[in-house]
């Protein structure tokens, strides 16, 4: 039985080992190879030769769009600087205007205070009744003076007219001026807004704390204004401090207002 079983295996095995054939490959030489079909891509088959076409167009369009973007960012050049030139005329046109309409407003109010008050007796002021002289009996050289110097700008100014102010004629045609701005303005801040500018107030107050001015050492207010108005001490220094702190205001405002303006201007004209 042992014996058999082995003999069955052994000739199972051999039967089990045997050469298997070997598959025969063709080597071709470089001469004998196909040329490679075009691949596919998206069941289209790619041509190089329609790819160097497209190349080619794509690049000519693409260079007629930058020669067409280039001459239309000339265009928006020249457009822009034609904008500026008219926006720079304009405002300077504004400014000009500007400037000429408030001299000649301030030019016609003098005119009208010369013109209105030639009528207008010099009465009201301490000194007065038996010498008092109507306007129009001041000289017209001292009137054209008078009003050619107000709004006092400059502290040369002020001291200019308070070295006149002892002058007896000129002190008169002061009192009569002063006189006829209060018929226009009924206030002290109106009359003394049209003496000195609000610039020029910023180096004063009332009584010369801080490192300012006194106004109640002028002879203009202590005499003229305070004369003009009649009223007590008490009242006229509270007028006229709240004369100064809304000239204080004026000043800030016209600050805050060109700070606006030229970021403006910066904003749409490029410089400040």
């Amino acid at each position: 039985m042992d014996d058999r079983f082995v003999q069955s295996t052994s000739k199972d095995s051999k039967a089990k080992v045997q050469p298997t054939a070997r598959k025969k490959f063709h080597a071709s030489t470089p001469y004998e190879r196909q040329p490679s079909k075009s691949k596919t891509f998206c069941g289209y088959e790619n041509d190089p030769s329609e790819n160097n076409t497209a190349y080619t167009e794509a690049l000519s369009l693409l260079k007629i769009i930058i020669k067409k973007q280039e001459s239309l960012e000339k265009r928006i050049g020249q457009i822009e600087n034609s904008v500026f030139n008219t926006e720079s005329v304009i405002l300077k046109d504004i400014i000009q205007r500007s400037q000429a309409m408030a001299k000649n407003k301030n030019i016609r109010e003098q005119k009208v205070i010369l013109n209105k008050s030639k009528n207008i007796p010099c009465s009201g002021y301490k000194k007065a009744h038996s010498d008092c002289h109507t306007f129009g009996e001041i000289e017209d050289v001292t009137l054209e003076e008078i009003a050619s110097k107000f709004p006092l700008v400059t502290m040369d100014a002020i001291l200019e007219v308070e070295e006149k102010l002892n002058i007896k004629q000129y002190n008169k045609s002061m009192v009569a001026f002063v006189h006829k701005l209060k018929d226009i303005c009924n206030s002290v801040d109106g009359v003394l807004r049209r003496i000195f500018t609000d610039t020029l107030m910023q180096n004063f107050n009332w009584d010369g704390r801080w490192g300012k001015t006194p106004l109640n050492t002028l002879k203009i207010i202590n005499q003229i204004v305070f004369e003009t108005f009649q009223t007590d001490t008490k009242t006229f220094e509270l007028n006229v401090k709240k004369y100064v702190e809304l000239s204080r205001n004026r000043v800030k405002q016209k600050a805050r207002l060109h700070t606006k303006n030229r970021k403006r201007q910066e904003f749409y004209l490029g410089y400040p």
